[in-house]
């Protein structure tokens, strides 16, 4: 609140966070739970959002295997509703930053754009598939899970300062530190059994992280933007080898990589 009482966050935005948060999580028990009264549970997340008492709630836990085994920590519908506020305010600032060859989770983008652009690239690098190129396909392993509090407050706090000038930057820096420092491994409900777990490699699961190290959970919404200030891609064209990092493209087109080389590496 500003000192005449006044919100700093509007309830209208409090709002339009949840209809972008519901858009694809309405069938969820969570969800459902929230709508039976959602405009009285919407009103008392915008005042403790305001009054500065709004504290994030458990996750639940969980191990997915499509298309890939990975765990999963999805915060509750109400918590997730504040994900979106915040990645409402700082999304256009995080897309003047990303590289035009990055492509996951972004509007008017995604896998089918990521094979006709990656496609064009090989065609410029190779000139027309008449010299070799090369592409890069890498992981990082654990990613998520390696991600050091300290560093990524600093940086986010130092991105907001640079570029956001609302009058509510102290409150979206709060709910940030709220968020990145929530301890989600201490305080989750497991959903499934504890025996999902085990093909999972430890580097890829919170509960084996380092506690100053376990951060911002895949499943969060805003995971991706919210990290952008951890790493650096530099995607390097022409005669260089490209670099598509994080990308896994299937279904290629029978063209794609005629005339490219393709290297494997992953980053321990």
């Amino acid at each position: 609140m500003t000192e005449t009482g006044e919100a700093l966050i509007s309830l209208a935005d409090v709002f339009e966070a949840y209809y972008e948060c519901r858009r694809h999580k309405r069938s969820t028990l969570n969800a459902l739970a929230f709508e039976l009264d959602y405009e009285t549970n919407l009103i008392q997340l915008w005042r403790e959002i305001n009054d500065g008492t709004y504290r994030p709630g458990p996750s639940v836990a969980f191990v997915v295997s499509y298309p890939v085994k990975r765990e999963v920590f999805a915060a509750l519908f109400r918590d997730r509703v504040v994900h979106h506020l915040i990645i409402r305010r700082l999304l256009p600032f995080f897309e003047a930053m990303f590289s035009p060859h990055s492509y996951s989770c972004r509007v008017g983008k995604g896998t089918q754009y990521a094979v006709q652009d990656i496609e064009s690239q090989i065609r410029l690098c190779s000139h027309d598939y008449t010299r070799p190129c090369y592409v890069m396909k890498l992981d990082i392993q654990g990613f998520f899970m390696h991600i050091h509090h300290r560093i990524l407050l600093e940086r986010l706090e130092s991105f907001i300062d640079s570029v956001y000038h609302g009058a509510d930057k102290h409150l979206l820096k709060q709910l940030i530190r709220l968020t990145v420092r929530q301890p989600l491994s201490d305080t989750c409900f497991i959903c499934g059994k504890r025996s999902d777990w085990q093909e999972l490699p430890k580097s890829k699961s919170l509960f084996y992280a380092p506690s100053d190290l376990a951060c911002y959970a895949v499943g969060n919404a805003g995971s991706i933007g919210m990290t952008a200030p951890y790493k650096t891609v530099h995607f390097l064209s022409y005669q260089s080898p490209t670099a598509v990092a994080r990308q896994r493209i299937r279904k290629h087109p029978p063209a794609l990589l005629r005339g490219a080389k393709r290297i494997n590496r992953r980053i321990d």
